[in-house]
């Protein structure tokens, strides 16, 4: 058991990150697990008592899943919230309204619980209606959310609509249309060895871009349609969003683009309201450096 806690652990760890990077999918994603668990609690007792310690180790390992990921959303979506670094306010008043439902609902179920205690169908009836409506309820709830910075969904959203439309979406359209599940764009690694970047197949077309500051170096594999950045040691997030957006406009045009273009891009979406002082574009922790410094 300690070997399972300590892999489940460092899965954690690893996996945090993108916690962060996609706090909508996985708030809902946590919601989804969190019904499930219950339903094989209900469902456990109507199998014979050798399957009910397998189906209570898998419910409670869906909600240890369920805290990791509860827990680590509710902060990305406090911060979102907390719109006058108020945090402590916002976490307070979350706090307080969800403990007000918990003892609501225990009140209700005091009363219900004796009148359905009989019906197995009713309870079923009654469990999935509810399990229904709350999963449509968090699922309203997450797509409510406007982040006013980029992840690769949301900049791949934004340069779509420069270069088709001419125009830059605003923070509520880029949020409404940014999916939960599906990717958007070319397949990318950011962050990437030096190695990837550079290496050279003769049975794949590559092309690649070192600006001339040098702070970052960028390839699109077309065959693949994937992109590989690779940051030096001093770059900055400027250069990490520069990058985003060079490999962007290279999967949609088919060509690099120059700096007046990506300085248009970042003019227009700064007049739509898009905070691009941080992001989240998930960049991995390799850095290169060259020889001599």
């Amino acid at each position: 058991m300690k070997r399972i806690g300590f892999m489940k652990g460092k899965r954690s760890t690893v996996s945090g990150k993108k916690l962060a990077l996609h706090c909508k999918k996985w708030r809902l994603v946590a919601d989804i697990l969190n019904d499930f668990a219950f339903g094989l609690d209900i469902l456990a007792p109507h199998f014979p008592r050798s399957f009910f310690a397998p189906f209570s180790c898998f419910s409670s390992s869906l909600r240890a899943i369920v805290g990791v990921a509860g827990g680590a959303t509710r902060t990305c979506v406090t911060r979102h919230q907390a719109k006058q670094e108020n945090l402590a306010d916002v976490s307070a008043k979350d706090g307080s309204q969800e403990t007000l439902v918990n003892v609501i609902s225990l009140l209700i179920s005091l009363f219900m619980l004796p009148a359905v205690d009989q019906s197995p169908v009713l309870i079923w009836m009654l469990s999935i209606t509810f399990t229904c409506i709350h999963l449509y309820a968090n699922y309203r709830a997450v797509k409510s959310l406007k982040f006013d910075t980029l992840n690769k969904k949301r900049l791949s959203y934004c340069i779509n609509k420069f270069i088709t439309e001419k125009r830059v979406p605003s923070v509520l359209e880029g949020n409404e249309e940014e999916p939960l599940f599906l990717n958007l764009g070319p397949s990318k690694d950011f962050g990437c060895p030096l190695n990837k970047v550079t290496e050279v197949d003769k049975n794949l077309q590559k092309t690649t871009l070192e600006p001339k500051h040098g702070r970052w170096i960028a390839s699109f594999v077309v065959e693949k349609n994937k992109a590989f950045v690779s940051l030096k040691t001093e770059a900055t997030w400027k250069d990490q969003l520069e990058a985003a957006i060079a490999v962007e406009f290279r999967s949609i045009l088919g060509s690099w683009p120059s700096s007046e273009i990506m300085t248009e891009f970042k003019e227009k979406m700064k007049e739509k309201k898009w905070n691009l002082d941080f992001g989240q574009l998930e960049y991995d922790e390799w850095r290169f450096r060259e020889k001599n410094e």
